[in-house]
């Protein structure tokens, strides 16, 4: 089980992430709208990587708070 300090760490990393993820939809958004070909535009290519990455790091920390739930109601209810 985490602590509280582990808890908050992973809290705050899953708000940067998404804010990340934000930052990184938008760049796509200019890399489109500046280019017609996006399977030539390599930039577009390692940008949309980027955004899986981050989406893979978003999955792990949801799934972590998704198994502390799970760990609450099996305490609570002496599973």
């Amino acid at each position: 089980m985490l602590t509280f300090e582990e808890m908050e760490k992973l809290r705050i990393e899953l708000s940067n992430l998404r804010q990340r993820r934000d930052e990184l939809i938008l760049e796509l958004g200019e890399y489109a709208r500046e280019n017609n070909d996006l399977r030539e535009n390599s930039a577009y290519l390692h940008t949309e990587q980027k955004i899986q990455l981050i989406d893979a790091q978003i999955a792990r920390i949801l799934a972590e708070f998704t198994k502390l739930n799970i760990e609450k109601i099996k305490v609570a209810y002496a599973l």
